[in-house]
């Protein structure tokens, strides 16, 4: 499951993932934010994985990417939060496949995110 809000007077987008995520759940969220009438690239987001279970393989986020690319074309930074090594680890790995496309980096803590962002993201998320 995806919740997601866009705050039109910060350009922020707030995505909070729950449950099991796969490729699918993801290229419906990325399909569905790209048509959202408020959604524009150059938004700061964040994208937090803390309550979800993510299954994906390393092609999913290669499809992913190129979803992103053709669909979203992102230009302004992002934060993903995560807070499980596995996670972790397919943060690294999109970071690594994004090859420096757009701004984005992992935490674990809203705050490392707020500070990455420049935005106080307490108002959206709890640690």
């Amino acid at each position: 499951m995806v919740h997601t809000e866009i705050d039109l007077s910060k350009r922020l987008i707030v995505a909070s993932f729950s449950g099991e995520i796969g490729y699918a759940e993801l290229q419906e969220w990325q399909l569905g934010l790209s048509a959202t009438p408020d959604f524009a690239p150059d938004f700061f987001g964040v994208a937090d994985f803390r309550r979800a279970s993510v299954r994906i393989t390393t092609e999913g986020l290669q499809r992913i990417d190129q979803i992103s690319a053709e669909r979203l074309m992102p230009s302004g930074k992002w934060a993903l939060l995560v807070n499980s090594p596995h996670e972790a680890a397919l943060a690294a790995q999109y970071i690594h496949i994004k090859n420096d496309k757009h701004p984005l980096s992992y935490f674990n803590t809203v705050r490392a995110a707020s500070e990455y962002l420049g935005v106080d993201l307490s108002e959206y998320l709890r640690d």
